[in-house]
């Protein structure tokens, strides 16, 4: 029998009455691709291309599923409240 492991982590837990954060997001997300992974419908070593082709544009194409929940992808991050006109920028992090 085989046995996985998820590690969910997450600063505060959510206060009642507010909008999950961006921890339940992650936390499900982990919580989810172990399930997958476990039902072998995907592996960590898979690249993210595999199941969701649109992401490999700009150089990413190589990124694992691993690499991408371990916030080792590279991926930038945009921390602050962005403008309603950035979804349509091609490029908003010059």
């Amino acid at each position: 029998m085989r046995t996985s492991r998820a590690v969910v982590h997450g600063s505060e837990p959510p206060r009642l009455g507010q909008p999950p954060g961006n921890e339940l997001v992650e936390s499900s997300l982990e919580l989810a691709t172990v399930v997958l992974v476990d039902r072998e419908a995907l592996s960590l070593e898979d690249p993210v291309t595999r199941h969701w082709p649109e992401f490999g544009q700009a150089g990413k194409e190589r990124i694992t599923v691993r690499q991408l929940l371990s916030h080792q992808a590279g991926v930038v991050a945009l921390r602050d409240p962005q403008p309603t006109e950035a979804i349509f920028d091609d490029n908003p992090c010059t």
